[in-house]
């Protein structure tokens, strides 16, 4: 392979993603080395983009690699599994489709939905294109191959989409004049000590057995299938109906972790920063202690007060 054509690919870290730890994996397993020892299996619970993944795959003989996104479960499959695929095969394929003329595409699902919105026109006539093609060439392909194409799809259109790097709202602006969209391959890679799942970290928990767990579960009460919405639809390809601004559809896939009602469970003290705070906490955290009246949960205020010295203009310090 051409050195310039690798250069080319997306690396797995590329992706944009919420809470992405690219730039800690060195600490994060420098902290590892320091803490444990004679580590030969590993699990990442909550993959997300496999970043942490990634770098236990080239350190440990097993490593289990979970999440229960299906976007997330078909990047894995792509970077990681150890399955059989053809490169020539899958490039020809990305060449077929990069030729087409978006100008001649039809009006799709995709386009329809999400063109001049997340995406331009024409980028989102031919991504819709591109996965109807997939959906009808799937049975020609290795598990391998569709997933290295779904993923390079994704990793393609996520340099192009008109948003902040999620999908919880798009940029209320005139998209920019773009060059042609062009289909990207990832940098596949194969590991042989990989075990991928896509379950309930609960129910794995107690099936598999290894010697480092590695936990980062969601931070809040926030979706990490909502803020992704676009890539799941596109890759279970159902086609529901979409509601709201952002184009969602009804909630499904929904993570029961959440690390603050962790941290109101374990708290000591749980308190919002001024009465209007707490009132709103009370009432967004009800579901925390169900058995207990809004007005008699345990969230109670504090009213913060202001640095005067800090606040005021030096002109003003000195009258």
């Amino acid at each position: 392979m051409d050195n310039s054509v690798e250069e080319r690919r997306f690396s797995l870290e590329s992706r944009r993603y919420i809470g992405c730890k690219t730039k800690l994996v060195d600490w994060i397993f420098s902290l590892i080395n320091e803490q444990t020892h004679d580590v030969h299996s590993f699990c990442d619970i909550f993959a997300g983009t496999g970043v942490v993944a990634h770098r236990a795959l080239q350190t440990y003989d097993r490593v289990v690699v979970n999440d229960f996104l299906h976007s997330n479960n078909v990047m894995y499959r792509a970077f990681f599994a150890p399955t059989e695929w053809n490169e020539e095969k899958v490039q020809a394929i990305i060449e077929e489709y990069n030729s087409v003329n978006p100008n001649k595409v039809r009006e799709n699902y995709f386009s329809k939905n999400f063109g001049g919105k997340y995406f331009d026109v024409d980028t989102s006539k031919k991504v819709g294109y591109i996965r109807e093609q997939l959906k009808k060439k799937q049975a020609t392909l290795t598990d391998k191959e569709y997933a290295v194409l779904m993923a390079s799809l994704i990793y393609s259109i996520d340099r192009r989409a008109n948003t902040i790097g999620h999908f919880e709202a798009y940029i209320k602006r005139e998209i920019p004049i773009q060059p042609p969209f062009e289909l990207k391959m990832i940098d596949v890679q194969s590991y042989e000590g990989v075990e991928i799942h896509q379950e309930d970290a609960n129910q794995l928990a107690c099936n598999i057995d290894v010697d480092l767990t590695y936990l980062d579960p969601p931070y809040n009460s926030r979706q990490y299938s909502r803020f992704y919405h676009v890539y799941e639809n596109l890759v279970q390809w159902k086609k529901p109906q979409l509601f709201g601004t952002a184009l969602k559809p009804k909630e499904e896939n929904k993570a029961l972790f959440n690390m603050g009602i962790l941290a109101l469970k374990v708290a000591g003290k749980k308190n919002g920063v001024s009465k209007l705070h707490g009132a709103v906490s009370r009432e967004l955290f009800g579901e925390v202690w169900p058995e207990i009246a809004p007005n008699e949960s345990p969230i109670t205020y504090v009213t913060n007060g202001v640095h005067t010295c800090t606040w005021l203009a030096p002109s003003l310090k000195e009258l």
